[in-house]
């Protein structure tokens, strides 16, 4: 099934042992896919969470602290966890979003200057520059480059070989851009499967893992901290390009209780913290008909709940 969809690797973890692995159109092990897409921003709450937990900032705190040119303005009050939330209130429409900021040298200004559109806290919707903005607010907190922070205390710590994309201007991408592969990526599922410990080390403090996967806002309850939940309630998908809200989970074929980056192309990690299971799905070919790719994320999940029950894995 896995194959059929276009994926280019599927990874299994359960009680922490690789259970199975799958690979095709030229991808092996040790090939990463060149762009996980929007499955970053969940990499980047991580990366938040360590600086929180190192003391260097508070989610709670105004980005403004960290970023002067948004003070005495409409912005001032805009908090982290506001832009974690994606409830910052930041300006926002869909082709500049989608197209705009992605091809601008620095992305990282252009999101800077961007206005307010409302209340922080009062309208949920899924910006990628918003997300950006979130690298100037790191470098001010951290006091370095954000990669080489990220790879010093978290990738590094867990054995994440990966690297994360720039902009022409040289800022690392906070809302997309990160090489990886399935591995590297089961392995990060793992760590928020044991809540940010990675053998006798808290890597991401553990009240902030159990944090950033709650609904972070009574506006969408499929959305944590950068993070997505599988909640059978009030769910809200990005608006690309119309808002969609719906009733019940986003992935039907898979539990409730589990969480997950996505992002477009179909790319999947997801933790089940019941049954103790990490699957990453991720591929390099898009769909135009089904640009998030979640009914191809649901149908390789379907497939796994239903080898689950059979005790074994179809290896197609």
């Amino acid at each position: 099934m896995a194959e059929q969809v276009n994926s280019s690797c599927v990874v299994v973890i359960h009680d922490g042992a690789l259970v199975g692995e799958w690979y095709w159109g030229g991808y092996d092990a040790a090939t990463p896919v060149p762009d996980i897409m929007s499955a970053m921003k969940s990499v980047t709450s991580a990366i938040v969470g360590v600086a929180e937990g190192q003391g260097l900032l508070d989610i709670a705190d105004p980005a403004s602290d960290y970023i002067p040119a948004w003070q005495g303005t409409s912005s001032a009050s805009v908090r982290i966890l506001e832009i974690m939330s994606q409830t910052s209130g930041r300006e926002w429409d869909f082709f500049t979003d989608l197209f705009v900021v992605t091809n601008v040298e620095d992305e990282t200004a252009y999101a800077l200057a961007f206005g307010q559109s409302d209340v922080p806290g009062d309208h949920w919707e899924y910006s990628n520059h918003a997300t950006q903005s979130l690298e100037a607010i790191l470098e001010v907190a951290v006091g370095e480059d954000v990669e080489d922070f990220a790879q010093s205390e978290l990738f590094e710590k867990i054995g994440m070989n990966v690297s994360m994309d720039r902009d022409s201007a040289g800022n690392p991408l906070m809302y997309r851009g990160l090489s990886a592969t399935c591995r590297d990526m089961a392995k990060f599922g793992y760590l928020y499967l044991r809540q940010g410990r990675w053998n006798d080390q808290q890597v991401i403090p553990k009240a902030f893992v159990q944090e950033s996967l709650e609904a972070s806002s009574g506006l969408n309850d499929a959305y944590g901290y950068l993070w997505w939940r599988n909640y059978d309630g009030h769910s809200v998908l990005p608006s690309i390009p119309a808002r969609t809200e719906f009733e019940g989970k986003m992935l039907p074929s898979a539990s409730e209780h589990g969480f997950m980056a996505f992002g477009a192309f179909g790319q999947l990690l997801f933790v089940d913290p019941e049954e103790e299971y990490v699957v990453v799905r991720l591929s390099d070919v898009y769909d135009p008909e089904n640009p998030f790719g979640i009914d191809q994320m649901d149908a390789v999940l379907a497939a796994f709940e239903a080898a689950k029950l059979g005790d074994g894995c179809d290896d197609d």
